[in-house]
């Protein structure tokens, strides 16, 4: 089964929207914007993912091993695909890797 998700908000406290969803936006390591949906970035053409440690979108460093580390440079936890991004490419979420840290 494939599951979709996205990652709206509403704005910061005190700030208006008309009561209108925004979607959050992340940063690429080469300050491209990125929105929660994407699996490459457009500028840099890095591979993208999800990481539950930091909890944002983040730049994919592939390793030796053919796992991931979380490209953001506070946060750094090992990562796998998960099912759905590995097997089908229709999410762009990372699990921690078993053993690693994150």
């Amino acid at each position: 089964m494939v599951y979709w998700f996205s990652h709206l908000s509403v704005g910061p406290v005190g700030h208006h929207h008309c009561g209108k969803a925004t979607m959050e936006t992340y940063t690429c390591n080469c300050d491209n914007t990125l929105f929660f949906d994407n699996t490459q970035c457009l500028s840099c053409g890095s591979e993208l993912g999800f990481c539950p440690a930091c909890r944002r979108i983040v730049p994919l460093v592939l390793n030796k091993d053919g796992g991931y580390t979380c490209g953001n440079k506070r946060c750094g936890a090992a990562l796998v695909k998960c099912f759905n991004y590995a097997q089908h490419g229709v999410c762009n979420r990372m699990v921690a890797a078993e053993g690693g840290p994150g």
